[in-house]
Formats: structure tokens, C-alpha cells, sequence
């Protein structure tokens, strides 16, 4: 995706860093007579108007009218709002005139914006291109401002929030070094400018943006805390968590093996059967199995499901998935860090990682799993030594925070996968519901329909 960007000096070369390891295509200019041709080619742009001159404002206003015209969505970071009449009159007009996809800015650009455009007020000007405000404190500005403008308003701050006047979608994480590396905010924008290229959930697109910012900073500040080297780390990160291995919708109905519940079947049957009826996913469990015969075992029943297309991941042994030739592993709290697991792996394999409570959800969003499992969302009896529950709520609040997908695990049945589904995750984890199933594979038919009715 090509992505223009009518963007400062400072940013230039971070945005476009950034842009390239979340694999887009950066285009920067701000040459006047080329604006329409170069709107039209592109497939999203961000005006931010950081270093403000009289050739940066026609060729600003140019573009967007382009973009307008061309129903391109495009991004304005109003950078320094309120610091001057000039940047707060090619704001207004950019904003009234034509129309925005989305404002990304930091709270004291967003409560100026809302005072001057909803209320015909001053407002109360930020620092430059720094924040004075608290983004929790300007929420209500920012619902404001998206009602009145129709646009998404993205806000960063210690908090981020996005919102499209109705609903309000929190990112938390980050970390505080970002406040230290210059044109992080921008890159944001050029970033969202990114997700808007590839889906038309407004909304969706900007959360997502923020989310992929927050997981970066997070990933990048476990490597360093300096601010040279963080911007390095920063986007490698961006392009770690882009390099995703594998579809989430994958996780959408996803098997876990229990040999104590077969009643003496062949797990293999079982699995396959599932497979067959509509199973996206199988976890090999084998909690007392010698290591041998779970390698066998394992390798006969990653080859019967690969023709079906249905990935094999291995519960806690990472040895079984190599030897074994699987997909991947599913990890808990207490097994092998996930740092070992990965390094043993490699970069192609899918991990996925048991999340016990919130705090473990934000500190998962430092790692570039692929997946998290919110266990248990239910009370459980084939699984006896997790935390308390997190019930709907609590899987739709870790769902909202976590930067990977989710997969709900923990007494889901056919009567409550879809309510996980609206919940926020992507898919639901089973093990009675299909394992002691007279037919497997009517089973798994029967969990898909009832998460496709309504949700």
C-alpha cells in the first residue's frame, strides 16, 4: 500500500522507517503541483503540519482537497495546535472543509481542536508539538470532536483513546521512553494513515494503529531504555509484530486434545474428525505420554491433518514440535519462557501463551506471540489449578488490551462460543465439547453454526 505523507522535516525519515516495517510504501512530498496526481495513485495520506510554511499550507490544502474529491482517506496530525493562528486557521479549514478520515493527535491538540471548532473558543494551547494535558482528562473532548467533525479522534498520552463520538476503545502499554524519541506521535500518524489503507473500519483502523504502537514501544523498551537506540529497536519491532506467522482465523474453533476424556478412543480420530466438521485449529495435549510415543503420535497426526489445512501446535513440549514437524507450541506461565521457546523455534512457528490476569495480558503485549489464551473464562473441571475466572467482562477487557488475538479457554461450550465471540475473541479453545462427543465430528459442526448465528 502506497501512503503519502505531507509530513515535517524531524519525521521524515521515522515515518517512512516505520512505514516500511509495517510493509507499506512511504511516498513524502509536499510539492503544490504535484499533489492531485500523486493523491491519486496513493491509497491513504497524513498531513502533519509540524514544520509550517506558506508552500507547505497550499500544498496541504491542495492535497486534501484531492483526497477529498477522490474519497481517499487521509490523517491530520495537528501538530502544535493552538501554538499559533496559523496552524490553528489551516486546521480549522483542513478539518471543515475536507473532512478528515481521522484526527491523531496528543491530548492538548485535541482539547484546543474540540474548544475551537464545538465551542468557538481559544481553547488552551499545548507546548509545541508536546502534550500539557492528560488524555483520560480529555475524553469528553474528544467524543466532542468526533461528533462535530464526523471524524475518528485518536489521542495519545500515558492512555491512548480512540473514538468515533460514540464508542470509546482504550490502548494502554507504551512505554515512557517513546516521549523521548522525537516524531514518535508522527509516526503514529503515518502509521494510521497505513491501517486505514487496509480496511474500511475507520475506527477499527486507528485502534489498531495505536495498539501496534503501544506493542512496539513495549517489545523495544525491553531492549533498551536509551533513546538512541530505541528508535532502532522501535522499528524492528514494528516489523517483528507485522511479520505475523500464521491467520488468526485459524484460531477460530480450536480443538485441545484430553486423553482422559476419550473414554479409550483413538485421539487421532477424534482430532481429524473435528478437523473434518469444521475444527481451524488442534493442540496435542499429552500430559503423561513418554516422549517417544508423543513424537509419534504427533507426527501421524500432523500429517493427517495437513491435507484438511488445519495447524497442529503441541501443548508445553517444545521438543515434541520439533522433532514432530508441527506448527507450533501452546506455552504456559510456568513452562519454558517464551524467549527460549522462540529462539528454539525459530521466527516461522507459531507460540502461543496461557494468560492468568490482566497484568499478564499487558505484559504479553511486549512479546511478539502469536496468540493469547484468556484462561479460564469459565470455571472448569479439566482444568483445576488456574486463577479465578475472567468470565465475558474480563475477556472482553483483555481482548480490548492485548495487542495479539485471543482465544477464549476455560468451560466454552456450544451454548456460550458465540458470546465469547462478541466478547472480542478470536476464537474459542475446547476440549469436552468435542473430545467426548459420540461424533467429533457433527461436534465441531454443530460449534461452528452456533458462533456463526448473530455473531
Amino acid at each position: 500500500m502506497l501512503v503519502l505523507n505531507l509530513t515535517n522535516y524531524v519525521a521524515m525519515n521515522f515515518s517512512a522507517n516505520v512505514l516500511i516495517a509495517a510493509g507499506a510504501s512511504p511516498l513524502m512530498s509536499f510539492y503544490e503541483e504535484e499533489m492531485e496526481e500523486l493523491v491519486s495513485i496513493c491509497d491513504s495520506m497524513v498531513i502533519n503540519i509540524g514544520c509550517l510554511d506558506e508552500q507547505f499550507r497550499r500544498a496541504a490544502l491542495r492535497a486534501a482537497a484531492a483526497a477529498s474529491r477522490l474519497e481517499k482517506p487521509w490523517v491530520l496530525d495537528p501538530v502544535g495546535a493552538g501554538a499559533s493562528r496559523q496552524r490553528s486557521e489551516l486546521c480549522r479549514d483542513l478539518i471543515e472543509e475536507f473532512h478528515p478520515s481521522v484526527i491523531r493527535g496528543n491530548a492538548s491538540e485535541i482539547s484546543f481542536l474540540s474548544s475551537m471548532l464545538c465551542k468557538g473558543k481559544k481553547g488552551s494551547a499545548g507546548c509545541g508539538a508536546d502534550s500539557t494535558q492528560d488524555s483520560a482528562a480529555v475524553v469528553d473532548a474528544a467524543r466532542e470532536l468526533s461528533r462535530r467533525t464526523g471524524a475518528v479522534v485518536s489521542m495519545s498520552g500515558q492512555t491512548d483513546f480512540v473514538t468515533d463520538g460514540e464508542e470509546v476503545l482504550r490502548v494502554e502499554g507504551g512505554s515512557p521512553v517513546m516521549s523521548r524519541v522525537t516524531a514518535t506521535g508522527c509516526s503514529a500518524s503515518a502509521l494510521t494513515a497505513a491501517y486505514l489503507a487496509r480496511e474500511d473500519n475507520t475506527l477499527r483502523s486507528a485502534h489498531e494503529a495505536m495498539r501496534m504502537m503501544a506493542a512496539a514501544g513495549e517489545m523495544a523498551a525491553s531492549r533498551t531504555k536509551l533513546p538512541g537506540s530505541f528508535q532502532a529497536e522501535f522499528i524492528d519491532a514494528i516489523a517483528r509484530l507485522r511479520g505475523k506467522r500464521f491467520d488468526k482465523s485459524s484460531l477460530r474453533l480450536y480443538l485441545v486434545t484430553d486423553r482422559g476424556l476419550a473414554a479409550g478412543r483413538d485421539i487421532r480420530e477424534i482430532a481429524v474428525g473435528a478437523a473434518r466438521g469444521g475444527a481451524t485449529m488442534v493442540q496435542l495435549r499429552e500430559k503423561h505420554l513418554d516422549t517417544d510415543s508423543f513424537i509419534r503420535l504427533a507426527t501421524d497426526l500432523k500429517k493427517a491433518l495437513a491435507p484438511l489445512g488445519v495447524p497442529l501446535i503441541i501443548n508445553d513440549r517444545v521438543d515434541v514440535a520439533l522433532a514432530s514437524g508441527a506448527d507450533g507450541v501452546h506455552i504456559g506461565q510456568s513452562d519454558m519462557p517464551y524467549e527460549a521457546a522462540r529462539r528454539l523455534l525459530g521466527p516461522d512457528k507459531i507460540i502461543g501463551l496461557s494468560v492468568e490476569n490482566m497484568d499478564q495480558v499487558l505484559e504479553a503485549n511486549s512479546l511478539d506471540v502469536d496468540y493469547i489464551g484468556v484462561s479460564p473464562v469459565f470455571a472448569t473441571p479439566t482444568k483445576t489449578d488456574t486463577a479465578l475466572p475472567f468470565g465475558l467482562d474480563g475477556l472482553r477487557q483483555a481482548s480490548e488490551l492485548s495487542i495479539h488475538p485471543t482465544v477464549a479457554i476455560g468451560g466454552m461450550n456450544k451454548s456460550n462460543a458465540r458470546d465469547a465471540i462478541r466478547s472480542g475473541a478470536q476464537g474459542v479453545a475446547l476440549v469436552s465439547a468435542i473430545v467426548c462427543a459420540p461424533d467429533p465430528e457433527e461436534a465441531a459442526r454443530e460449534l461452528i453454526k452456533a458462533m456463526e448465528n448473530d455473531s
